[in-house]
């Protein structure tokens, strides 16, 4: 990249995006999606970064922290209108590997706060130790602790003798469960915990794919980051790059 490269941030399809979607780890197309923006390099006759936003998960056991009781007291129904109201979620960040480092996804992050579709903005970063880029973008981080089956999942291990590297590596977890069969059972109720996992357990091939799950969340938790209309204005970039000249457009 030169010393001053120009990008280009617009709303797009999702369609335009989709060719960037195949090289992030959740992949595919979040659930009710509602916004999609694209960065654009000049030469470049597609995206080269993308955000994605989305409505919100009625449950999220962090928001008590981020929000206080704004979204705890009332009937179920009272409390997901406003959530629905109120909130949306970052749900992708992806950046084509040939531009990464140069400010892209940060740039992508400002540009959404700048103009936000609701008042507050979540996200949630599955490796959020290693992904700077919500902070730098001006959101706030929320410390959250393990979940109750993850910890359960860790304690059941390492009564086991085995370290949840362990669990991502096909070969090594087949030699484990030969030696301790009960971790299928610890494995299967960490799934049955939480609606997003449960349905691998119907799957004849969905043990590894349940253990990989298992694994990431045990050894690199996510973050939280929050925001709130107006906040990314008043926050100064923590890290300037000399690399980007960036212009927004809402076409």
């Amino acid at each position: 990249m030169s010393h001053t490269t120009p990008i280009h941030i617009r709303p797009v399809a999702f369609a335009q995006v989709r060719h960037l979607l195949e090289r992030h780890y959740a992949g595919g197309r979040p659930a009710r999606l509602c916004r999609v923006l694209g960065a654009f390099m000049p030469d470049e006759p597609v995206p080269v970064g993308a955000l994605l936003v989305a409505f919100p998960p009625l449950n999220a056991r962090w928001r008590a922290v981020a929000w206080s009781d704004a979204y705890r007291a009332g009937p179920r129904r009272a409390i997901a209108r406003r959530i629905n109201r109120d909130l949306r979620v970052i749900a992708r960040v992806v950046v084509d590997p040939r531009f990464r480092g140069g400010g892209i996804g940060i740039a992508l992050v400002r540009s959404y706060l700048a103009r936000p579709v609701t008042r507050r903005t979540e996200a949630v970063a599955s490796m959020g130790e290693h992904c700077p880029i919500f902070e730098r973008a001006g959101m706030r981080r929320i410390d959250t602790r393990p979940t109750t089956r993850d910890t359960t999942l860790r304690r059941g291990l390492r009564r086991c003798g085995v370290r949840p590297d362990v669990l991502v590596d096909d070969r090594l977890l087949a030699r484990a469960l030969r030696r301790r069969p009960d971790i299928a059972s610890l494995l299967a109720a960490w799934a049955r915990a939480s609606r997003a996992t449960r349905a691998a357990l119907h799957r004849p091939d969905g043990l590894p794919d349940i253990a990989a799950q298992a694994a990431r969340a045990i050894l690199a938790p996510p973050a939280v980051f929050v925001a709130e209309r107006g906040d990314a204005r008043r926050t100064a970039w923590r890290k300037k790059s000399s690399t980007t000249e960036i212009t927004e457009s809402t076409e």
